[in-house]
């Protein structure tokens, strides 16, 4: 009867946990505390989100190595970042071969949900989206419809319209 009673009280609190939220496959974030808006689109099928960063340089800073890139806005202005490299990533390319991209954490922010992730730096420009935001920023918050978009507001402290 106890343990009954104790699958009961776990399936309850289960019941209880939030449900993802149903957002669109292109919606807007914000980056660097709500510097930079952009169009992403979420991706179930990537782990890693990728960013669109131009101008990429790795240096050397205190015994670390740090990326400094620039990130184009939609009026075509851009913001320069720098932050330590965390790793560089293999990435598999559709039109096959490889590429290594550098892999930096940065604060993301969808629909009021502000998270430090991991974002791979790369030329994006002749991509529908200067963003992709991947499932390791997904998991736990939000389900994809593919049959949505645009279903949210940036809504993060210092969000840029």
């Amino acid at each position: 009867m106890r343990v009954l009673a104790a699958g009961l009280f776990g399936l309850a609190l289960c019941a209880q946990a939030e449900a993802p939220k149903i957002v669109g496959w292109i919606e807007p974030v914000t980056l660097a505390g709500g510097q930079l808006a952009l169009e992403a689109k979420l991706d179930t099928g990537a782990d890693v989100s990728s960013l669109d960063a131009r101008d990429i340089r790795i240096a050397e800073r205190d015994g670390r190595s740090w990326v400094s890139f620039a990130v184009p806005d939609r009026k075509g202005r851009r913001l320069r970042i720098e932050r330590p490299l965390e790793r560089m990533m293999e990435i598999k390319k559709a039109s096959g071969g490889s590429q290594d991209r550098p892999v930096v954490q940065l604060k993301v922010c969808l629909d009021g949900v502000e998270r430090l992730t991991m974002v791979n730096l790369v030329d994006r420009s002749k991509l529908s989206t200067p963003m992709l935001i991947g499932r390791s920023f997904l998991e736990g918050h939000f389900a994809v419809d593919s049959a949505r978009s645009r279903t949210t507001e940036p809504n993060c402290a210092g969000a840029a319209k």
